[in-house]
């Protein structure tokens, strides 16, 4: 299973420049290293060639108390060679801006904290919908106005903010984030079934999948580097004592709290190795026979009922006589038909044209004839044999055959349900024992995830 990150961040006044100069590594974050690619997209004509003058004239604009920019940072599949990766983050814009949104990504290629590579994509975009009238920067970000739209801002986006607001401990996730979530999701597996790997992504959380492991929470990038800073201390020879602290009276929070989770999830699958085999032997079980049950529908009494109409001598025996008519008789005289147009319309000037039509314009005429009189006979044939249905379908023998399958068929539908809710319920049962002491893990698990969509800066 491959790693799943997807987190939106918020940009107040102020940060959307210095935000776009960290993830394009220019200005004064020039000299950082890992950014493989960046690209812009829906900019208005004055920031068309200079992306980071719509981001600074964003800082500048916009109210004191509004949204300059949002972001989504997410991960990419490491199984991936960076043209897909690329092609994916290219995905991932055009689903969440269109054409109405101005936006610059930008993708890193870092170290991750098992000593491999972490390529992730940071998307970057306003909430401005742009309306196709021109603007000048002072007036893109000023408020709306719905009378004389020319006079006033563009309109926000209002589908990223959360569905309910205000004091609450925890913001819920909007609609939008968590639909891209998803899409996200089915985008990544398609490239990876497509590039011929085994690896996938799930866009859900532990407890939705029935994993009761704590969610590792996100370090970041400083605490990492204190923590390497931390590693390379040396050892005085004098007093026989690692070194002082590089940055002394700095608490390393972050790296402490994932350190806590990992001895934590440690501890959880300890516990489950040692009943593992036999119940994880017991949900394959059900698991496999509930995937040979055959899915029997809902039985229909009028469907029952006119299939056995279907089923009788002289319904099939109109039956093929109409697709006779179809695919034989119709089919030849219609090929006939395109060899003697194909005559018909041969000529290299105007004179050998003439004679070729005047030559088959009567056998083309009689082929149209009886071309049309086939169709005519399969059309009366249809109607008869819908009228035959019809009149069998009132038949008492008819109505009694049916009322005795659709009994028996309602009772194979109801046991195929009651097989299928048992092998159900028996696998919630499993991986309820797979929960490894479900009542003493979930007060730490719900302690420490985080809503979709949060900050993820952990306090």
């Amino acid at each position: 299973m491959s790693e799943f990150h997807l987190s939106l961040n918020i940009g107040a006044k102020g940060k959307a420049g210095p935000h776009f100069h960290y993830i394009s590594a220019s200005e004064k974050y020039a000299k950082k290293h890992g950014v493989v690619h960046i690209e812009s997209g829906n900019m208005p004509i004055w920031a068309t060639a200079e992306p980071a003058l719509f981001w600074e004239a964003s800082d500048k604009f916009e109210r004191a108390n509004g949204t300059t920019y949002r972001e989504l940072e997410v991960a990419l599949p490491r199984e991936l060679p960076f043209s897909i990766q690329l092609d994916l983050a290219r995905q991932l814009a055009e689903e969440v801006c269109d054409t109405r949104h101005a936006y610059s990504f930008a993708i890193h290629h870092t170290k991750a904290s098992d000593g491999g590579l972490n390529p992730h994509v940071h998307l970057q975009f306003s909430e401005r919908i742009q309306d196709g009238i021109e603007r000048d920067a002072a007036t893109f970000f000023k408020r709306a106005n719905k009378a004389a739209p020319e006079k006033g801002g563009c309109v926000k986006d209002r589908s990223w903010q959360a569905s309910k607001r205000g004091k609450q401990k925890h913001a819920e996730s909007s609609t939008r984030l968590l639909e891209i979530r998803e899409q996200w999701a089915d985008m990544c597996n398609q490239a990876l079934s497509s590039h011929g790997s085994d690896a996938r992504v799930d866009h859900r959380s532990n407890v939705a999948r029935g994993i009761y492991l704590l969610p590792q929470p996100k370090v970041g990038a400083k605490s990492w580097h204190l923590q390497r800073r931390t590693e390379k201390r040396e050892l005085d020879p004098v007093t026989n004592k690692m070194g002082p602290m590089p940055f002394t009276g700095v608490k390393n929070e972050r790296f402490k709290h994932w350190e806590e989770v990992i001895s934590c999830n440690k501890a959880i699958i300890a516990e489950q190795s040692n009943h593992a085999p036999e119940i994880q032997r017991r949900l394959a079980d059900a698991e496999r026979e509930l995937a040979a049950l055959v899915p029997i529908n809902r039985p229909d009494r009028q469907e029952i009922l006119r299939n056995i109409a279907e089923g009788q001598q002289s319904a099939r025996r109109l039956a093929q006589e109409i697709w006779k008519l179809e695919h034989v008789t119709r089919r030849s005289i219609y090929n006939s038909m395109m060899r003697v147009k194909q005559k018909y319309d041969a000529g290299g000037n105007w004179l050998v044209r003439a004679f070729n039509q005047f030559r088959h314009r009567s056998t083309l005429n009689q082929l149209k004839k009886k071309h049309d009189a086939v169709l005519f006979a399969k059309s009366s044939k249809i109607k008869k044999r819908e009228r035959f249905i019809e009149r069998l379908c009132l038949h008492p023998y008819a109505i009694k055959e049916a009322s005795e399958m659709y009994t028996k068929q309602a009772v194979q539908h109801s046991n195929y349900l009651a097989s299928k809710r048992d092998l159900e319920l028996e696998i919630e049962s499993i991986k309820a024992s797979l929960s490894c002491q479900k009542s003493t893990s979930q007060p730490l698990v719900y302690h420490c995830i985080r809503p979709i969509g949060s900050n993820s800066v952990i306090n």
